[in-house]
């Protein structure tokens, strides 16, 4: 048998959560970055204050629009991320 030992530690679900989005996050950055994929895939990933204040919006409506299937995007755990050309064709093209 190995003397090596388990802990347990105990860490709120809330911190925990955060701590997966930031690595999702940054595996995401990293894959965006790999130009082994060539380039015309990769696009700026926003957040859900960045797509606010890309339209001069406010957090909660593009939450609530985001909701509503009004705008594409993606929301893992409490964040929500937004593709910047998705945002930028759609808003260039609605009257």
């Amino acid at each position: 048998m190995s003397n090596e030992q388990n802990q347990v530690i105990g860490i709120k679900v809330e911190t925990l959560e955060i701590l997966i989005q930031q690595i999702v996050r940054k595996e995401m950055e990293r894959l965006l970055e790999n130009n082994r994929f060539g380039s015309e895939w990769k696009d700026e990933i926003l957040t859900r204050k960045q797509a606010a204040d890309l339209f001069g919006k406010t957090p909660d409506k593009i939450s609530d629009m985001y909701e509503k299937k009004e705008i594409p995007g993606l929301k893992t755990g409490r964040e929500y991320l937004f593709r910047k050309s998705q945002l930028v064709n759609l808003f260039k093209y609605k009257k």
